[in-house]
């Protein structure tokens, strides 16, 4: 998933060119994943957590592929994002919520469970925690260039 999402940042902004085979480019990029937390951040009266915040750590490199110089390196780069997991705390007037694939009249259905919105709730974070995390990486990265 990370990768889909830098080389989609790449293809939008157009700054660089993609190329599929890693021994035809001039340059190669390359990322490790350090670290990934999930923290509960609000509770409850019953003391159950209501709200995630979910933290990446990543490090990132560009290396030129003739001479294998370090043309751009980012270690311990770091981004989070929150997520509700109960009906009560989630904003379904937010635009970030509207952007998302739930509609507000499914989280206020009895029949709709917690796990069911915790669960969509931490993979839309997820995903906006990477393209952020991305977004971010490259705009460090083209500021050398």
């Amino acid at each position: 998933t990370l990768a889909f999402t830098f080389e989609r940042e790449i293809y939008e902004r157009r700054h660089f060119q993609m190329i599929e085979d890693p021994g035809g480019g001039d340059a190669v990029l390359s990322g490790t994943i350090r670290d990934i937390r999930v923290l509960p951040v609000a509770f409850d009266a019953n003391d159950q957590a209501v709200q995630y915040q979910i933290r990446v750590i990543l490090d990132f490199s560009l290396t030129r592929q003739s001479d294998g110089h370090v043309l751009w390196h980012v270690t311990a780069f770091q981004e989070t994002d929150e997520y509700s997991v109960s009906s009560r705390t989630v904003a379904t007037s937010s635009s970030q919520f509207q952007r998302g694939t739930l509609n507000a009249a499914d989280v206020q259905n009895p029949a709709f469970t917690h796990i069911q919105l915790a669960e969509t709730e931490r993979r839309e974070a997820i995903t906006r925690l990477l393209r952020q995390a991305v977004r971010d990486a490259y705009n460090q990265m083209v500021e050398n260039f």
